[in-house]
């Protein structure tokens, strides 16, 4: 015990918290991040805006400074990097969410809405007075998507690219299987039960009379062996973790090695993720950025070419 006592007191865990690790996008030779994407954005501006206005000059100036200030000129360049690959090879790719309300996206071609033209403010996409992330959803054709993040994982090192996991968790109905099964009741009988107990399983707390007195629960054995003990358990089990999936669009690329962060496994179809979901990656200050599946993208990209061999 004396030993082990000195073991721990000679362990020093320091967390670096507060501070937000942004991807590193490729810079041009005497290029900072904020003068790139000044540039990028800058050109953006003069060619949405014919004639260039003051207004528009002076709203890219401010967000820039945010921008800067915050440190996620980087974040903007990668995002940008992603886009514009897309766009390379002929995929549709759009911004949606709360970057619409930034000229900046606008200018980068990330987004398609005008935020001066329809007064849209850019404080609700980056509020230095909240200290959260930007957040830049691009939305791809559901065909696309796949090719995209296999070129994300190239550029930016397949050991600081990871998809982000999903914590899936025991809602009811699961939840009475999962007791059911520990109890070796047969899958039929607990069949019987969850389909129409899971709507109404909050009951079971409050007054598990009134649950007896619904229409959809009459005629079930809910005070008869072994379901009370049964439920009871699925009542303690009910929001656990069960098992982790996938997050639906969240791609996290980190500036190192993204094992130094996060512990890594391989998912079912072979993509990396990470064991850690979205709320404890942003408590560790690592961006998630999301590249999304969009099949309305993907019926309007056949459209075209449809319309294109019809002449």
């Amino acid at each position: 015990m004396d030993a082990t006592a000195r073991i721990a007191e000679a362990c020093n865990l320091e967390l670096p918290l507060g501070e937000w690790k942004t991807p590193r996008a490729p810079l041009p030779d005497g290029e900072t991040a904020f003068s790139h994407l000044w540039k990028a954005a800058f050109e953006g501006v003069r060619r949405r805006y014919r004639p260039l206005t003051r207004e528009a000059v002076d709203r890219l100036r401010m967000e820039m400074e945010t921008i800067d200030r915050l440190g996620f000129c980087h974040y903007f360049l990668a995002v940008r990097s992603i886009a514009e690959e897309a766009r390379k090879r002929g995929f549709p790719v759009l911004g949606r969410g709360s970057a619409a309300n930034s000229i900046v996206s606008y200018a980068l071609g990330l987004t398609g809405v005008d935020p001066i033209r329809h007064n849209l403010y850019f404080e609700r996409f980056m509020n230095p007075e909240r200290g959260a992330p930007p957040d830049i959803d691009l939305d791809f054709s559901w065909r696309d998507r796949d090719e995209i993040l296999d070129w994300t994982y190239e550029t930016y090192g397949r050991d600081r690219v990871a998809m982000i996991c999903a914590t899936i968790t025991l809602r009811e109905r699961q939840a009475i299987r999962e007791a059911g099964k520990a109890l070796g009741l047969a899958e039929s009988e607990v069949n019987r039960m969850t389909r129409p107990l899971s709507g109404f399983f909050w009951m079971c707390d409050r007054d598990p009379a009134l649950l007896a007195k619904r229409p959809e629960c009459r005629g079930l054995p809910l005070d008869q062996p072994p379901w009370p003990a049964a439920l009871g358990h699925a009542r303690r089990i009910l929001d656990c973790p069960r098992h982790l999936s996938i997050h639906c669009g969240g791609v996290l690329i980190c500036p190192e090695p993204i094992t130094r962060y996060t512990p890594l496994q391989r998912a079912a179809k072979g993509l990396v993720t990470t064991q850690m979901d979205m709320r404890p990656i942003e408590d560790l200050g690592l961006i998630k950025i999301d590249l999304l599946a969009n099949r309305a993208l993907g019926v309007y990209s056949d459209s075209l070419r449809w319309l294109g061999k019809a002449g």
